[in-house]
C-alpha cells in the first residue's frame, strides 16, 4: 500500500487492489521459483565433468553461504570462476532483501558491467528495476519496466516485470493506466 493511500489521500479503486493483491500473492512464488532454478543450475553445474577443484569448492562455499561477507569473500576469492557472477546477483539480492536498496543497485550495476551477456543479465536488470522503485524513483523505474518488455521480449520474468508495471503507475497516482496493466 503506498504512503499516500495509507494517509488517505488518494482512494484506491477496489478492482484495482484486488488486482494488486493478486499479483503480490504471486509474486513470493515466482521469486522461490528463480531461486530453484538458480539451485538447479548451480547442481548441474556442480555435477558437470569438466568442472576444476576450485570451481567445485566455490560452488559448495556458494552453497552454504549466509551472509554477504560468505558472497563477497566468493566474488572475491573465485573471481576468475562461473560461481563468481552467482554469488555477485545472489549478494544483490541479498541486500535488497534487507533494505539496503542502494547497495543492492550497485551490487546489480557490478553484475551487468562485469557480465552483461551472462545468462542471469536480465535478473541483474529486473533487480535493478526494483532497487529504483524501492528507492522512489518511480519514473525511472516506470522506464526500466517498459524497457525491460521490449528489450526481453516473453521473458520468464515478464509477469514480475508487468506487476511491477503496475505497482509503478499506481505510486504515481495513474489508477487506471494501472488497471490496464494489471488486467492485461
Amino acid at each position: 500500500m503506498s504512503a499516500a493511500h495509507a494517509k488517505g489521500k488518494t482512494k484506491v479503486p477496489e478492482e484495482l487492489e484486488s488486482l494488486k493483491q493478486a499479483g503480490l500473492r504471486y509474486a513470493m512464488p515466482a521469486l522461490i521459483g528463480i531461486g530453484v532454478a538458480l539451485a538447479a543450475v548451480l547442481v548441474l553445474r556442480y555435477l558437470g565433468d569438466q568442472k576444476s577443484g576450485s570451481e567445485r569448492e566455490a560452488m559448495m562455499k556458494l552453497s552454504a553461504a549466509s551472509s554477504p561477507e560468505d558472497l563477497e569473500a566468493i566474488v572475491s576469492d573465485y573471481a576468475a570462476s562461473a560461481t563468481a557472477p552467482l554469488a555477485m546477483l545472489q549478494l544483490a539480492g541479498l541486500h535488497y532483501n534487507n533494505a539496503s536498496y542502494t547497495i543492492a543497485q550497485e551490487k546489480y550495476d557490478a553484475f551487468l558491467s562485469a557480465y552483461p551477456e551472462h545468462e542471469f543479465s536480465p535478473a541483474a536488470e529486473l533487480g535493478r528495476i526494483h532497487c529504483l522503485e524501492a528507492l522512489g524513483n518511480l519514473g525511472l523505474a516506470l522506464e526500466g519496466y517498459r524497457g525491460f518488455n521490449t528489450k526481453h521480449p516473453n521473458h520468464f520474468l515478464a509477469p514480475q516485470v508487468i506487476m511491477g508495471e503496475g505497482r509503478t503507475l499506481e505510486q504515481l497516482g495513474k489508477f487506471e493506466d494501472a488497471k490496464i496493466v494489471y488486467e492485461n
